[in-house]
């Protein structure tokens, strides 16, 4: 018999500023966290924080290079590995000469470093929205949301990440895009389950994506050509893949869905 659980909420991602103490860790501050990631961190005239990256890998697992990182506020959220609690914190929203960079960095109970990466895609950056996901007894998945914005479009990519053996591991990227148009508008609206996978190490996920079109009012120019109006959903379901250590999946379901340049 197929189990479909739904999203797990198990805590949500809270904003603090950088100098904060760790909640349940006195004297143990934000900063003093980060600086084993950065050890140069500091802040400078502007009132922000700037530190260098040293060479983290993406969320496409090739590694990066030294990057020069400044941002105004952290996000941390606790999750669960293995039965054990787990903290993480995100720099908040920065640009560098490379583009758009955020670190994540995953600490034990101990607040040792066990892993960082960087998981900036776009202008914002935000941790535990949707809220998490129990791909295995005492392990949530969580979501790294990065997007941002123009007139008429929001642009946005998630990512699910989880820690396996203290790294942190991508299980999936879906970019997802609204926008407003003469005579249309167009949503996309991704919801993220879990179903169980008989001897999997986790379970798989069920990523879907509804696309819906509305006609509007609006008067366009002659020969424009609106998209049908309507509503389908489109899912793909990653698997655990035991020899490959990592979520896969076979489809290609999300190749349907409208891009910007349709």
């Amino acid at each position: 018999m197929t189990i479909l659980v739904g999203i797990v909420f198990c805590g949500s991602a809270q904003a603090s500023d950088i100098t904060d103490p760790v909640p349940g860790h006195p004297g143990v501050t934000y900063e003093m966290l980060l600086k084993q990631v950065m050890p140069d961190l500091a802040k400078d005239a502007g009132d922000n924080w700037t530190g260098t990256v040293a060479k983290l890998r993406g969320t496409d697992g090739k590694p990066g290079v030294d990057t020069p990182l400044t941002f105004g506020d952290v996000s941390a959220l606790t999750v669960k590995e293995g039965g054990r609690k787990r903290l993480l914190i995100l720099t908040g929203d920065s640009q560098s000469d490379s583009g758009f960079d955020a670190v994540l960095a995953a600490f034990d109970e101990r607040l040792k470093l066990l892993d960082a990466m960087d998981v900036g895609g776009d202008r914002f950056v935000m941790l535990g929205s949707p809220p998490l996901l129990e791909i295995a007894p005492g392990t949530d998945a969580f979501i790294a949301n990065s997007n941002h914005f123009n007139s008429n479009q929001n642009y946005t990519i998630e990512t699910i990440l989880f820690l396996d053996g203290g790294k942190l591991q991508v299980a999936l990227s879906q970019f997802t895009l609204n926008q407003g148009m003469c005579g249309y508008e167009m949503r996309q609206n991704p919801v993220y389950k879990v179903r169980d996978d008989k001897g999997a190490k986790y379970r798989a996920i069920v990523d879907s994506v509804t696309q819906v079109v509305t006609h509007t009012d609006e008067e366009c120019d002659e020969g424009t050509v609106l998209p049908k109006a309507g509503s389908h959903t489109y899912t793909e379901v990653y698997r655990w893949d035991a020899k490959k250590n990592a979520y896969v999946t076979h489809t290609n379901a999300m190749r349907h869905l409208m891009s910007p340049d349709e």
